[in-house]
Parts: C-alpha cells; structure tokens; sequence
C-alpha cells in the first residue's frame, strides 16, 4: 500500500507542477520544486503513510519529513489562497485524511464569559475550516467548575492532541501556561 499510495501523489503532484519525478526525489531545493516536494510527502503522510516510510521513498531524513509536513499544516492553517489551491488540485487525496486534534489555548479566568466563548469559537471555527479537528475548552467544562477540576479535564484532552492554537493574551493566564509548558514538554506543533 505504501508504494502504491506514493506512486499515486507523485504522480499527482508531477501532474498539478509541472516537475519531473526525477526532480520530485532529487536533490534540488529550488522553489518550485521544493514547494512539490512538500506537498507530497504531506499528502503522503495525510494519507496515512509512516513518516519513516516517506523519508525512505524521498530518500530523506525523518526529521525533513517532519518538518516539511508542520511546514504545510501551518500554510494549510494560515494562509487561505494556499489551502484553497492544495485542496482544488488534491481533493482526492485530502479526503482519505484524518483531521489531527488541535486544543486551543487561551485566558478564561476572570474573563467575561461570553467574550471569552466568542473568542474561543472563533479559533475553533478557523481550526475546523482548516481541516483540523478543534478542541475547545470551553466546550469541555461547564463555566461554574472550579479551577483545579477544570484544568484537569483540559489537559487531559490537551494530551491526546497533535498541536496548540493559543490566542492572544494566553501569556496573561496560570491555567494557559500550564497548558502552554506541557504541550512543549510533549513537543506538541504550535499553531498560530
């Protein structure tokens, strides 16, 4: 399954770029290519192939592969035009994916509820439109939970996440720096 799968987005992206698959797992670094190169080891890897087996097929260290694919997640993430492109030439294979959990990070205490619900829905919703699966906090835990039962329902979902999305102001917050260390401590990839 893994050589059919890369042979499939290869050639798919040669197809979409114009590049050679000589120079999909070559050695340049040139723009155009580089960009190619990106998008399929991350369609690969969305795809649900292992990061170590990717890195073989572009005969490539782990790390690259790791980095290229947080790489295109964040542009996936940030950058609407790019997102709008890769999923208009690469449905087919953005489909297949699964959407990684994203836990949004941010200062509830001694906020204003309802500002703060807005706040956190509106990241969840750029997450989601994304392609990422968001998990809110404030969706977790009911507003009248006192601090220390709160902060252990969050981390115990922060845990099972693949990255962080703090908002702005999380800095200013106990609870969110807690969360912030551990998802360091587990390298956990932070989103803008």
């Amino acid at each position: 399954m893994n050589k059919e799968t890369f042979s499939l987005i290869t050639t798919k992206v040669t197809l979409v770029t114009g590049i050679t698959e000589a120079e999909m797992t070559g050695k340049s670094r040139k723009g155009g290519i580089m960009e190619a190169k990106r998008i399929a080891r991350y369609l690969c890897v969305r795809n649900g192939m292992n990061v170590t087996h990717v890195a073989s097929f572009f005969n490539i260290s782990h790390g690259s592969v790791s980095s290229g694919v947080k790489t295109m997640e964040n542009l996936m993430f940030t950058d609407r035009k790019f997102r709008e492109k890769i999923e208009k030439n690469y449905s087919d294979y953005l489909i297949k994916r699964v959407r990684k959990p994203v836990y949004i990070i941010g200062k509830v205490t001694g906020e204003p509820y309802r500002k703060c619900l807005d706040k956190f829905e509106q990241r969840e919703k750029q997450l989601n439109e994304a392609g990422f699966m968001a998990i809110n906090p404030m969706k977790l835990v009911p507003p009248e939970t006192p601090w220390t039962e709160a902060m252990r329902i969050c981390i115990a979902s922060l845990v099972q996440c693949y990255a962080v999305s703090p908002l702005c102001g999380w800095n200013h917050s106990k609870g969110a720096n807690l969360e912030m260390n551990i998802a360091k401590q587990l390298d956990l990839a932070i989103m803008p």
